[in-house]
């Protein structure tokens, strides 16, 4: 397998949860992984890398303006390259993802690089305030398993049932207005 960069696209608040994503991802895919921010990247990452996987979070069905704006800045550092994508959405649907995936796989044909697939995350808000992320892990770990093969992926996941993101939802939003007080 290429070296692989991790690239967090979204805007610097939202990129905390995803850290910790990354690195999971990382430690899977057992190979030369760097981790890169937007706000950091240079265009040498690009160029030292064959396999970019994005990681965003979705608002409003898209991806994040900031990494639109990079990637208009940037398809010619794109020719060639294998490009994955890990999304998060805050609904509990993933299909939420569905736009910004085709986005992705327009953009990759656009600039001549190699859309490989997605892994599509559901309620992403509450990734780090519930028990149940292990159900992340083992998806990343499949991911990277496809990764590292080279394999085309589809995976989605929303780590439980609807009446438990309700639950989780509602004690989150509780305890978020009574620090406000």
């Amino acid at each position: 397998m290429d070296n692989t960069l991790i690239i967090l696209s979204g805007l610097i608040y939202t990129n905390k949860v995803m850290y910790n994503q990354a690195y999971k991802l990382a430690h899977y895919l057992k190979n030369d992984v760097t981790i890169k921010t937007l706000q950091v990247i240079e265009d040498k990452d690009l160029v030292d890398n064959d396999t970019l996987i994005f990681m965003f979070p979705i608002s409003s069905q898209t991806i994040p303006s900031c990494m639109l704006d990079y990637m208009k800045n940037n398809e010619s550092l794109m020719n060639h390259k294998t490009i994955y994508c890990v999304m998060y959405c805050d609904e509990y649907e993933t299909d939420y993802c569905d736009y910004a995936q085709e986005i992705m796989e327009l953009y990759s044909k656009k600039t001549n690089a190699v859309y490989k697939g997605t892994l599509k995350i559901g309620a992403y808000f509450l990734l780090d305030h519930i028990p149940y992320t292990w159900r992340v892990s083992n998806e990343l770990k499949n991911f990277a398993l496809d990764i590292r093969k080279a394999k085309e992926s589809v995976l989605d996941i929303t780590f439980f049932s609807k009446k438990q993101f309700l639950k989780e939802g509602n004690k989150f939003w509780e305890k978020a207005y009574k620090s406000k007080k």
